[in-house]
């Protein structure tokens, strides 16, 4: 999967009811330690907890956004915090926006990615329903300039770049964060690698390193987990 093709992607995916406002991050995102992983991720707990949870995640995927809001509380404070599990978040980008929004939330320091994630999730239907609405005139405007521009342009348009912004990012963070092709390349190769693992959407989840079969959301993954 390369940068161009992710960029040159035109499909917008539609968004299920959520909560518009920003809700408070559970407080399990921001005692456990958060380190980056090998694969790209951001690891949420102890490396070496028994019970290794990945997920693959797309920010456009209205289920990944619904899995973020059934579980972040009980899965990231009764597991991770108390060291039963580790959660490491993976993405698989879809179209430009997701990639926007990836490229979005890893900016800050490690210990901020899941606040980051967890306010775009939460407002995923505020900021994908601007994307769908948005005139072909500004549609266009997204495909023209350079690759920063592109990302800035739907950063802006869709209101990720205000939503960051309430997470206390500056202007000329945000622009870096966009400007930053090692993290576009990170985040196309980490897709690239979910895909050769046999990932073929979102949200898909991994259980000590196997790719579990027909399980894409709280509800069936919960049962496969060690008690609370």
């Amino acid at each position: 999967m390369t940068l161009r093709t992710l960029i040159a992607a035109t499909a917008l995916i539609g968004a299920v009811p959520l909560l518009t406002a920003a809700a408070p991050a559970p407080t399990a995102q921001r005692a456990a330690k958060v380190s980056i992983t090998p694969a790209g991720g951001h690891l949420l707990g102890s490396a070496t907890a028994r019970t290794k949870i990945v997920e693959y995640a797309s920010y456009t995927c209205p289920h990944c956004a619904v899995f973020e809001t059934e579980a972040a509380g009980e899965l990231k404070a009764d597991y991770v915090r108390k060291g039963i599990a580790s959660f490491e978040l993976r993405n698989l980008i879809r179209d430009p926006i997701d990639l926007t929004a990836a490229i979005l939330a890893r900016c800050g320091t490690p210990a901020q990615f899941f606040d980051n994630h967890h306010l775009i999730m939460r407002n995923q239907n505020v900021w994908l329903s601007a994307a769908k609405t948005a005139t072909p005139e500004t549609r266009k405007s997204w495909f023209e300039g350079s690759y920063t521009e592109r990302l800035g342009k739907i950063a802006k348009d869709t209101g990720l770049y205000r939503l960051m912004q309430s997470r206390g990012f500056t202007p000329a963070q945000l622009d870096a964060c966009l400007a930053d092709e090692k993290a576009r390349k990170l985040i196309a190769d980490m897709s690239e690698g979910g895909q050769k693992l046999g990932v073929k959407g979102t949200p898909s989840f991994m259980l000590n390193g196997k790719l579990l079969e027909d399980v894409y959301g709280w509800a069936a993954l919960k049962p496969l987990l060690p008690k609370a």
